[in-house]
């Protein structure tokens, strides 16, 4: 501490408090405290993973999640995994339609059973 004293009396640094957030966000703490999910992504993918045999890691499924969704960055990094990038593309795109698609039929659904359900009702009067 007397070294930090010393080097801003001098003027060589200038300190200032900073909270426990902005530190945690400086350091990329949310990155980092999901590591155990990213070690177990990348040895399903096969890729080499470092050891922390003396360090309890845990792993949760949120982890892995985060960690799926760290994979686009992980790919830019490794070209040899670009072309498996253009088939994920395509199969979320897919994807997003299909659901967006069934989405729709199932909310015009909803507003015309009701509609049918009445006209078969009076007819049956």
């Amino acid at each position: 501490m007397d070294l930090l004293n010393d080097a801003q009396e001098a003027g060589a640094i200038t300190l200032q408090a900073l909270s426990i957030d902005t530190m945690k966000h400086a350091q990329n703490y949310a990155y980092k405290r999901d590591v155990r999910g990213r070690i177990r992504l990348w040895q399903l993918l096969g890729l080499p993973v470092p050891d922390y045999h003396d360090r309890q890691l845990p792993r949760t499924r949120g982890q892995m999640a985060r960690a799926l969704r760290y994979l686009p960055s992980l790919v830019s990094h490794h070209s040899w995994l670009w072309p498996a990038l253009r088939v994920l593309a395509v199969t979320h795109t897919g994807a997003r339609m299909l659901f967006s698609k069934a989405r729709g039929l199932a909310r015009r659904l909803a507003c015309t059973i009701p509609a049918l359900l009445s006209v078969i009702r009076k007819g049956t009067r």
